[in-house]
């Protein structure tokens, strides 16, 4: 993301008088707070996010709530909090939505996967791989595939499960491969 670019463009709007509509307001607090986020300065990213997510709950904005619960949980591992709630929450609501957000779904769980592997909870660092592996299979995609076959395998190896370890790099290649993701294979060797 262009955080400097959302910052530039934020401030232009610095000058409008008319009061903007609520959904505006959830937006700009939003992206005030990435840009905050983009900046370290997490004390202001979780407030500004916190308002926007009340501003969504309230007036009840369902395709953004996941999006800020994300962000949010983002915001909370940088301040050394469990962010793992927060991923939590946005995946249910993510299922809730009218129209399916595949990427935002994958996100999240890689969001999950991540904050798992980071715990050392390897156990659930290979349930969420192996349900973001199927949801993008159903979706004929590979968006974060290599990165999920990596944190995969690398809970696997934790784990002791060398058998499962191999078999599944041997059967993955071909995509490290295809996504000239190789650096990851490397990094399982080493």
């Amino acid at each position: 993301r262009d955080y400097k670019m959302m910052e530039r463009l934020m401030a232009g709007c610095s000058h409008v008088t008319k009061d903007p509509s609520t959904r505006v307001k959830m937006y700009m607090k939003w992206h005030q707070g990435l840009v905050a986020f983009s900046k370290k300065d997490y004390d202001t990213s979780s407030a500004l996010l916190k308002h926007a997510i009340y501003i969504a709950e309230k007036f009840k904005y369902s395709d953004s709530i996941p999006h800020l619960y994300m962000a949010q949980g983002n915001t909370m591992y940088e301040y050394g909090e469990k962010p793992l709630k927060f991923y939590a929450h946005a995946e249910e609501l993510c299922h809730e939505l009218e129209v399916p957000n595949f990427k935002l779904q994958m996100k999240i769980l890689y969001n999950m996967i991540v904050t798992y592997s980071r715990e050392a909870q390897y156990h659930h660092v290979i349930l969420k791989c192996k349900k973001a592996i199927n949801t993008l299979c159903a979706d004929e995609s590979s968006y974060l595939m290599s990165e999920i076959y990596y944190l995969w395998m690398k809970a696997l190896a934790a784990l002791g499960e060398l058998d499962e370890f191999e078999e599944l790099k041997a059967t993955t290649r071909i995509i490290y491969e295809h996504h000239n993701s190789m650096h990851l294979l490397d990094k399982l060797e080493n």
